[in-house]
C-alpha cells in the first residue's frame, strides 16, 4: 500500500496544497518555513491510528488566522483506495476523521485505520533524538528489541516478566521485614535486658511462703479483734458490778473468768507477734518484673529469627533478579544487531559503548539503523509502510544510495525525504526511483 495523494487546506504552513504522489518516493525541497515539515506532519496527523495523547497529537494544526481546515490523504494498493480526512476547527481539540473506501463505504471510527491501512512509519533522526528523554530512551529500547531474533525476544520478555514478578515478591517480603523490624524496635529490649532477663525466675515457693504468712497474720488480726471485744465486755461487766451489787459474787466469777480469758489471749498474742511479708513481697515483685522483661526478650528473639528469615528471603530474591538481569545482558551481548557496536541494556541503547546520541552517530549509521528497524517490522505487504526522513540535506551520497538500495530491495516501503534547498524560493517536489 502506498500514498497516492496529499491534500491540505489551512494545515500548518499550507493554505492550500495538493500533492500527487502516485505511490512514488519523493524529495520535498525548499527553504526553511516553506512547508516541508508540514507535509510530513500531515501524514502522521491523518494516518496515525493511536488515540490522541500529548505524545501523538500534532499541536496547532490549523493555519494561523483561519477558522477551519482539513488534511486528506489517499492511500491505495491493488486497485483499492482509501481516502482518510481529518477536519479541525479553531478553538477545538476535536479532530474529526472520515474514512472512505473506493467502494463508497464511509466510517468515522478511528479504530478502522489500523485494520484498513495498518500505518507504520520510521523517522530515523527522530529515533536518535529520543535519547534525550527517559521516555524517549524507553521507546528506543522497545524498537531496538524488535531487531533481535524471535527466540531471544521471547526469552527476554519472559525474563522481564519474571523480574517484575520477583520485584513484587521482594516488595511484599521487604514490607513484612520492615514491619517485623519496627515491632522488634518497639519492644524496647536492650543488650543489658538480653543478658539479665534471658531466663525466668520460679516464684512458686515464695508464693507458698507468702500465703502462710498472710494466713497467720489474718488469724492474729482476728485474735486482736476478739481481744477488743473481750475488753469491751469487761467494761460492761464493771458497770454491771457497780449497778448490781446484789449480783456481785456471780458477776465477779464471770468477770474473773473473762480476766483469765483475756490473760490467755494476751499470752497467745505475745507468743505470736505480727510477721513481716515485705521481703517475700519484694522478691515476688522483683521476679515478676524480671519475668515481664523475660517475655519481651523471648518475643525479641523470636522476631529476630523471623526478621533474619525475611532478610535472607529478600537477599535471595535480589540475587535471583540480578541473575536474571545478568542472563538478559548475556543474551543481548551474544545477539547480532544490524550495526556493529550497537547494544542496549534495561536503561538505554548504546553505540560503541556510549549512549546513542545524535552527536556521536554518523548519518550513514542512522540510515542503516532505520533500515534495520524497518525490516524488523513484520508488516503485510498490503499495509502502509513509510520512511519519513527530515534533514535530508545531511545525507551524503553513500547514504542516499543506501536509501535507494533499501527501497529497491523492499518495494513495500515508500520514502518521503525533507531537504533544505536554499536555491529554491518555495516548496518543490521531486520524485526519485529506487
Amino acid at each position: 500500500m502506498k500514498v497516492i495523494s496529499i491534500e491540505l487546506k489551512n494545515f500548518k504552513a499550507h493554505e492550500e496544497l495538493f500533492l500527487d504522489v502516485n505511490g512514488k518516493n519523493i524529495f520535498l525541497l525548499g527553504p526553511n518555513e516553506s512547508g516541508k515539515s508540514s507535509i510530513l506532519d500531515s501524514i502522521f496527523f491523518v494516518l496515525n491510528p493511536a488515540k490522541e495523547t500529548p505524545e501523538t497529537k500534532i499541536q496547532k494544526p490549523l493555519r494561523s488566522g483561519q477558522k477551519d481546515g482539513y488534511a486528506q490523504i489517499v492511500v491505495g494498493a491493488d486497485g483499492k483506495t482509501y481516502t482518510v480526512t481529518r477536519k479541525f476547527t479553531e478553538g477545538s481539540d476535536e479532530r474529526k476523521i472520515i474514512i472512505e473506501t473506493s467502494d463508497g463505504v464511509k466510517t468515522t471510527k478511528l479504530d478502522m485505520l489500523e485494520g484498513l491501512i495498518g500505518y507504520r512509519h520510521i523517522n530515523p533522526f527522530e529515533f536518535v533524538e529520543w535519547s534525550k528523554t527517559a521516555d524517549g530512551r524507553r521507546k528506543q529500547l522497545q524498537m531496538i528489541e524488535t531487531l533481535l531474533p524471535e527466540h531471544v525476544i521471547e526469552t527476554l520478555n519472559t525474563i522481564k516478566r519474571d523480574i517484575a514478578l520477583k520485584d513484587e515478591a521482594l516488595k511484599t517480603v521487604n514490607l513484612e521485614r520492615l514491619t517485623l523490624e519496627r515491632s522488634v524496635n518497639s519492644l524496647g529490649v536492650t543488650e543489658v535486658d538480653l543478658q539479665k532477663y534471658s531466663e525466668p525466675i520460679d516464684i512458686a515457693d515464695e508464693m507458698v511462703k507468702l500465703k502462710v504468712i498472710q494466713a497467720a497474720n489474718a488469724e492474729r488480726a482476728k485474735a486482736v479483734e476478739e481481744l477488743e471485744q473481750i475488753n469491751e465486755s469487761i467494761d460492761e461487766y464493771d458497770k454491771e458490778i457497780k449497778e448490781l451489787e446484789i449480783r456481785l459474787t456471780k458477776k465477779r466469777v464471770e468477770r474473773d473468768q473473762k480476766a483469765v480469758d483475756y490473760a490467755n489471749k494476751c499470752n497467745w498474742i505475745d507468743r505470736n507477734p505480727v510477721k513481716s511479708s515485705a521481703a517475700v513481697e519484694a522478691r515476688i515483685n522483683e521476679a515478676q518484673e524480671h519475668n515481664s522483661r523475660n517475655t519481651l526478650v523471648k518475643k525479641h528473639a523470636e522476631q529476630c529469627v523471623a526478621l533474619k528469615e525475611k532478610s535472607d528471603t529478600c537477599n535471595g530474591i535480589k540475587a535471583e533478579i540480578e541473575g536474571m538481569r545478568e542472563q538478559r545482558r548475556g543474551m543481548i551481548a551474544l545477539s547480532d544487531l544490524p550495526i556493529d557496536g550497537l547494544t542496549f541494556d534495561t536503561e538505554q541503547v548504546y553505540l560503541e559503548g556510549l549512549p546513542l546520541h545524535a552527536n556521536q552517530i554518523s548519518t550513514s549509521q542512522i540510515m542503516k539503523l532505520a533500515f534495520a528497524i524497518a525490516l524488523a517490522m513484520e508488516q503485510p505487504e498490503k499495509k502502509l509502510k513509510l520512511l519519513c526522513i527530515p534533514r535530508g540535506e545531511s545525507l551524503d551520497t553513500h547514504s542516499v544510495e543506501q536509501l535507494k538500495a533499501f527501497l529497491h530491495e523492499n518495494s513495500g516501503w515508500q520514502a518521503f525525504v525533507e531537504e533544505v534547498d536554499r536555491g529554491e524560493e518555495k516548496l518543490k517536489v521531486e520524485y526519485f526511483e529506487s
